[in-house]
């Protein structure tokens, strides 16, 4: 207690009282991240100032406690991978959000949200592509951090392709500044994308530059309901490589759809084995014509219905099923057993088909839902765990993931399980690059301050 109350009254000379959080309540919104336990940090900050990101920094340099960033609450998952420490909290940070419109670029405070970005470009008929509506409270620093999925990256890439500068803070105090409003000010080694991703863990984020494009002219949004699961793979195949190019795809089988409908009444179809969202943009001559294909496409299998949002606020509510999924599986089961698989594109329809066959052998309350579009699938069990054999739904997961493998996919362990389950190294595809990660990570953080153990397990800190 004596070494937190001097950490604190460091920090209140740096950051003033009422963006700084040390005890009570509030204190407990930051000591847990979504996996096992509860993380209590030394302090809170909320630095509205690169030069209090400074203070800060060296406050946890001369302690040698570690330095975690933060977006929204709650943490994400594995976002607090430590106990004690320094939390830096973006919320208050959001006082800079500036659009040159000549260059189609936006200067931003690392707290700005990304729906906020989004919705200020389109004044000026611009738009940020990678905007989370499913999650509008995402900031635009951790989007970076995590270089997270967005709903629109089917189409428009991942965050990194629109990040032009970005000024951050070593661990050691010091101020970096790279990029520019032109991808021309990048000379040398690109040192954005090293952070782009970084978890956080080589530098504290405190100014960005955004590249931006024209909003799009018009938009459509389809639900498509199937007879057959094994159909709505086959169409994600087809709707992936027929030159429809759609923005996004989603999918959901029929008992995710049931439990969003008991969560929130949002008119789906609830009969149907699956059902696809599918969303066009672009200009409305090209759209019109992209409709026509999706229906061309789409008839070729058993479906219930195919319906199109023809009014923005249809749009929504159809995009609202993405937004409460995970919400209404929570409320469905007291456990819910999930994990993310990742298969190439050619392979849906047989994941598909290894999904339902393991379903009917075990019995169990197997359902799945996805971005599709990136080739990413939910395999949930939702279940009482005094009503199964535990040892079944452990099989049943396991030959999912063995029939994943076989296809050519691979386990996309979320986040917690890095901070938790499985050592580090395994969660690498390109294995003979940690080294040369860990590298990296020494130079720009030598005492392994920012997030230790986010990327790799650690031993070097001590922090009670």
């Amino acid at each position: 207690m004596e070494r937190q109350r001097e950490i604190v009254e460091q920090l209140k000379q740096i950051i003033s009282k009422d963006r700084l959080i040390y005890e009570g309540r509030t204190l407990s919104n930051y000591a847990f991240d979504g996996s096992y336990g509860t993380h209590w940090p030394h302090a809170v900050c909320q630095p509205t100032s690169t030069e209090e990101v400074v203070g800060i920094l060296k406050v946890a340099n001369e302690w040698k406690v570690p330095v975690i960033t933060k977006g929204v609450e709650p943490v994400g998952l594995g976002g607090q991978c430590v106990r004690g420490g320094i939390v830096i909290d973006y919320s208050e940070w959001t006082d800079t959000l500036q659009i040159c419109e000549d260059e189609a670029v936006a200067i931003m405070s690392p707290g700005v949200l990304t729906n906020d970005l989004n919705e200020e470009a389109n004044r000026y008929g611009l738009s940020y592509p990678l905007f989370s509506k499913a999650g509008a409270d995402e900031r635009i620093a951790e989007q970076i951090f995590d270089n997270t999925y967005a709903p629109n990256e089917l189409k428009y890439g991942r965050v990194g392709d629109y990040i032009l500068g970005l000024e951050f803070v070593t661990a050691s105090g010091q101020i970096v500044q790279t990029g520019g409003k032109s991808a021309d000010d990048r000379n040398g080694y690109d040192l954005i994308h090293l952070i782009v991703g970084s978890k956080g863990t080589l530098g504290i984020i405190t100014r960005v530059l955004v590249r931006l494009i024209p909003k799009p002219l018009a938009t459509k949004t389809f639900c498509v309901a199937f007879d057959h699961l094994i159909d709505a793979g086959s169409a994600i195949e087809r709707l992936l490589t027929s030159g429809v190019n759609p923005t996004r795809i989603e999918m959901f089988d029929q008992e995710t759809v049931i439990a969003t409908e008991q969560l929130e009444a949002l008119g789906l179809p609830v009969t149907k084995s699956a059902i696809l969202l599918v969303r066009l943009d672009g200009h409305p001559d090209v759209v019109d014509a992209k409709v026509e294909l999706v229906k061309k496409e789409c008839a070729r299998y058993q479906i219930g219905e195919l319906s199109i949002a023809t009014t923005e606020e249809e749009e929504i509510a159809y995009w609202r099923l993405r937004e409460i999924v995970i919400a209404a599986l929570q409320r469905a089961s007291t456990t819910r057993v999930s994990d993310r698989v990742t298969i190439p594109h050619r392979h849906i329809e047989r994941l598909f088909q290894q999904f339902e066959k393991i379903k009917e052998r075990y019995d169990i309350p197997f359902i799945l839902h996805g971005h599709v579009g990136r080739r990413e699938m939910h395999p949930t069990i939702l279940v009482r765990l005094e009503q199964f054999d535990v040892s079944a739904i452990e099989q049943a997961i396991q030959e999912l993931f063995e029939a994943t493998k076989t296809l050519g996919g691979m386990l996309a362990t979320p986040d917690a399980f890095q901070c938790t389950l499985r050592p580090k190294e395994e969660q690498f595809s390109e294995r003979n690059s940690i080294r040369w990660m860990k590298e990296v990570k020494d130079i720009l953080d030598p005492n392994d301050l920012l997030n230790p153990g986010r990327m790799f397990e650690t031993t070097s800190i001590h922090l009670h």
